[in-house]
């Protein structure tokens, strides 16, 4: 997820509580030097403006060391893995680095579903 996609992205456990999603927006905001104040339009300039080309390994590297995975997966994907289990997990990855086409994924998610009815 893109830091300007943050801004749209629902976040169940904040949606009753404003103020917590306001305090982690600055948090990310912060995280990332941009004021928590800007626009979306300016938002997306700074994120255009700033994006370079990063090598495969040392962008998965840099997710692992920073705890990103940990932290979006609070985010939602441990709900999504509890409502479908970690094959779903390994087909959206196997999709997510194209060893699967999406006709695949869609044929394999109808097979996991059959067998939850």
């Amino acid at each position: 997820m893109t830091f300007v996609r943050l801004l749209e992205a629902p976040v169940p456990h904040l949606e009753s509580h404003p103020k917590k999603a306001w305090f982690e927006w600055e948090g990310e905001a912060f995280r990332y030097g941009v004021d928590p104040d800007v626009s979306r339009e300016e938002l997306e300039r700074v994120v255009e403006a700033s994006a370079s080309p990063v090598p495969r390994a040392a962008h998965r590297s840099g997710h692992s060391r920073g705890g990103d995975f940990a932290r979006w997966g609070r985010r939602g994907g441990l709900r999504t893995l509890a409502l479908y289990d970690r094959g779903w997990f390994v087909l959206l990855a196997s999709r997510r680095w194209e060893k699967i086409i999406a006709e695949q994924l869609a044929e394999s998610f109808a097979i996991l579903c059959k067998g939850r009815s």
